[in-house]
Parts: structure tokens; sequence; C-alpha cells
């Protein structure tokens, strides 16, 4: 069940500070984790603070009811928390998502923190049988069709080099 994983994984960390909520008021963005490491004086990540910002328009509108943004504002929030896993737990560095445009590596290293976090996503809204609600690219957990269609979504108005190092690794 990944509802209580979000709620394991965000919300002890925004009772405790360590994640603060921004509103996002651009009706292009839906949700952004912004990590903020603390590390001590050997260079050694020691904890893991950072903002978490959220469509105030897709709040509100799950606030006054509607079923579909109820659900779709979960997966945000679930689809954030995991991006916040991947950097506390050091499987990723936070440069990936601070600088996300830099080499091949950091490229490559972007896209598998996406496809683990949409997946992760996608495992969600299947199993409340919500996946209609982000079927550009929840319509199967099958890998190379998953990985195709979330190619697709995410390729969308990039202008750096990383679709083409995405579309090669999908090629293999």
């Amino acid at each position: 069940d990944v509802q209580p994983e979000k709620m394991r994984l965000l919300d002890p960390k925004v009772a405790s500070g360590d994640i603060a909520i921004e509103w996002l008021n651009d009706p292009n963005a839906v949700g952004h984790f912004s990590p903020m490491p603390v590390m001590d004086s050997g260079g050694h990540q020691v904890k893991l603070m950072g903002a978490l910002s959220i469509s105030l328009d897709l709040v509100d509108r799950a606030r006054r009811g509607d079923i579909d943004n109820m659900f779709y504002l979960h997966f945000v929030l679930l689809h954030e928390s995991v991006h916040y896993e991947q950097i506390a737990s050091e499987r990723f560095s936070s440069d990936v998502i601070l600088n996300p445009h830099t080499t091949r590596e950091v490229c490559v290293a972007g896209w598998n923190l996406e496809r683990e976090a949409y997946f992760r996503e996608c495992q969600f809204a299947m199993s409340m049988g919500q996946n209609s609600i982000i079927r550009a690219y929840c319509t199967t957990l099958e890998p190379k069709a998953f990985d195709y269609k979330l190619f697709l979504v995410l390729q969308e108005n990039r202008t750096d080099n990383c679709p083409a190092f995405w579309a090669e690794d999908l090629k293999k």
C-alpha cells in the first residue's frame, strides 16, 4: 500500500520542519522538491532539508471536493516524497535535481530519478484504480512501454541534450 508510504516519508519531515511547504503559482507546474542537504565539515550529508512546492490551484481544487484532483494531489505528493527519499538515502546526488542538464551522466541519473518516482506514482494510481487521471504515462507498468510513454512526457519542452541521451538509452 503506497498511501502509508507517502505519509511515512513526508508527514514526519513536514512536522519536524525539515521540509517546508511552499505554494507554486505557476499554472503549468504541480509540484517540485528542492533539496537543501546539510553537510558536515568532511563534506558528507548529515541531514536533508528542503522545500516541497505544491500547486495552490491543485490543493484548492482538491479541498473543494474534486475527486480527480484529490487523487492527483496524492500522486504528486507521493512523487515528490520519492524524490526526498532518493536524495536522503544518497542513491542520487542533490545535483541531479538542482543541476539536471549538465552532462550525459547527470541526464541519465535524472532519468532514473524521475522514472522511479513516476513508476511508484503509477503503482499507487493503479492500486487505487485511478491511473486514468495520469494516462499520458500511466497505462502500463511493463518496463519498455512505460519508459516510452514517460519519455514522450519528459522530453516535451526540453531544450537541453537530455532527451537525446534518453532516446539513445531507450533504443538499447
